[in-house]
């Protein structure tokens, strides 16, 4: 099992609050386009979430961070339907 695998794992199982890091880390990987403008929130988007239930129209939402550092285990959960339907698409 990979390290993208154990991370996205815990994240469905227990959703704690985690390092913006982390997560801008994920979204990467998957190939998010990410719009990290200063603030408290990042906006990613993907093609695979154009018309898709809660995501924008172009496919984007957004991801708030608490302090500047931290992303709460709530957000996660997002995170990771859109990776689901991004991994559904591929297959």
């Amino acid at each position: 099992m990979s390290k993208v695998e154990k991370i996205l794992k815990k994240w469905q199982h227990k959703p704690v609050s985690v390092p913006k890091q982390q997560v801008l880390s994920i979204v990467e990987r998957y190939g998010f386009e990410i719009e990290n403008k200063p603030g408290s929130h990042i906006i990613v988007r993907h093609p695979s979430l154009i018309k898709k239930d809660h995501f924008g129209p172009n496919g984007e939402f957004t991801i708030p961070v608490k302090g500047g550092q931290i992303v709460k285990g709530i957000y996660l959960k997002t995170i990771l339907k859109a990776i689901a339907i991004i991994e559904e698409e591929i297959s």
